[in-house]
């Protein structure tokens, strides 16, 4: 959690951050956690311990396909700015859209990365502020 705060609840305790923060950087520094891993360690089975790290994701396919305000959202990605007046062809814009939306994630980062700029359109260059319930 280098770069970013440690918000789980048995880590947001005041007197374990102030005694972490008390110790020569030496001993959290090394990157693997090893401190916590000692502290902790017979409390937790070997695959919790031995195990990878591995991030949350967010399951945004689902999201854009069944929440509705989303749903409406991506069918008129083609329609909005900045998308209708970008560098990429409208039709292959529609044809990625209604893929997307019968189950195909072919192109799923895109559809994605083209309503995150629509959003990021509609607050930081248009000003709007309700921009965030999404409403082309």
């Amino acid at each position: 959690m280098g770069a970013s705060i440690e918000c789980r609840v048995p880590f947001l305790d005041y007197r374990l951050v102030e005694g972490l923060a008390s110790l020569p950087s030496g001993i959290i520094g090394d990157g693997n956690k090893r401190l916590l891993r000692q502290a902790i360690g017979n409390r937790l089975p070997v695959e919790v311990l031995r195990g990878r790290k591995w991030g949350f994701a967010v399951p945004w396919s689902t999201y854009l396909r069944s929440v509705p305000e989303l749903k409406e959202f991506v069918r008129e990605l083609p329609d909005v700015e900045p998308i209708r007046s970008g560098p990429l062809e409208p039709r292959s814009i529609r044809r990625a859209v209604d893929a997307f939306m019968a189950g195909s994630d072919r192109n799923a980062a895109l559809i994605q990365e083209l309503v995150m700029i629509s959003v990021w359109h509609q607050c930081c260059i248009l000003g709007r502020r309700g921009a965030h319930t999404l409403v082309p």
